[in-house]
């Protein structure tokens, strides 16, 4: 359980309910942007970590764990926009991010758009396509396909624990790290069951989207440092594809972790944690 962390909502630029987290700590602000199908909350150990340097938050993005979902919310560009629109409507600026996946092109797109409201951003295994963005939502795609046959409703909280538990790549994840993920994206629907948030069509229509993103062709645009993290052991992306991406990022590094996959941040909490510090040019 995370019943440390304080949530909170904000209207957002479409008028979208937004959910806030806060992971306390102390130091600069550093924002947490997730992964598609996950929410803020299930970062709550990698941010009980990153909190010893930082006062860290982060934000849910539409349709996923307490956020509201609009009739476009599969779109990539919103999650960047809710970010700036909160950070911009607080009058932040200059702090850091660690995105994760989805979570890490939507803040390439962010810096990318809007210089100097990061200092400096860790993005571990952005998802990024190459080239051109496609037109249209590949649908078809292995991923969607596969996650429209997800189960998204359990008896109770606890089975929805121990099935992710028994699962690849959950099984694989930090002790509590399941627990957090749960906590933070489902609730209790009409007939008594718990369910996911991240309804299994919306993230469909998410991976669906992916290839529409265009991350890649604003890259080049990106003026704050990045750090990109990846997994030796991926099965999703490839040491030389985060090598030919670091190279159009114009102030970027690479780094390679051993024995953690796309998933790293809630396999090893503690490690990469110290990597996003490390990164980090802190005012301490």
């Amino acid at each position: 359980m995370s019943e440390e962390i304080k949530g909170s909502y904000f209207e957002s630029f479409n008028g979208a309910s937004i959910k806030l987290y806060e992971f306390g700590g102390r130091g600069p602000l550093l924002l947490i942007a997730h992964a598609t199908g996950f929410n803020s909350r299930a970062y709550y150990a990698l941010g009980s970590y990153l909190s010893n340097e930082f006062s860290v938050i982060g934000i849910d993005a539409e349709g996923h764990g307490g956020s509201q979902k609009t009739s476009d919310g599969q779109n990539w560009s919103n999650y960047a926009k809710h970010i700036t629109f909160y950070l911009q409507s607080h009058g932040i600026s200059e702090i850091y991010g660690f995105g994760h996946s989805f979570g890490g092109a939507a803040l390439l797109q962010v810096v990318a758009n809007v210089p100097r409201v990061f200092r400096a951003v860790i993005a571990y295994e952005p998802v990024i396509f190459p080239g051109p963005s496609a037109t249209e939502p590949n649908f078809s795609s292995p991923i969607a396909q596969l996650t429209l046959k997800r189960q998204f409703t359990f008896d109770s909280r606890t089975r929805a624990i121990e099935n992710f538990e028994s699962k690849p790549p959950m099984n694989n994840f930090a002790p509590g790290v399941v627990a957090d993920y749960v906590d933070g994206g489902t609730f209790i629907n009409a007939e008594g069951m718990t369910e996911l948030s991240c309804h299994r069509d919306f993230e469909a229509a998410i991976y669906a989207h992916a290839q529409m993103a265009g991350v890649d062709e604003v890259l080049p645009k990106v003026e704050c440092p990045v750090t990109y993290l990846y997994g030796e052991v991926s099965r999703d992306f490839s040491l030389e594809f985060y090598q030919a991406v670091a190279a159009k990022t114009p102030q970027a590094k690479l780094i390679s972790v051993d024995s953690v996959g796309h998933f790293g941040p809630f396999e090893d909490p503690r490690r990469i944690s110290e990597l996003v510090i490390k990164s980090c040019v802190l005012d301490l």
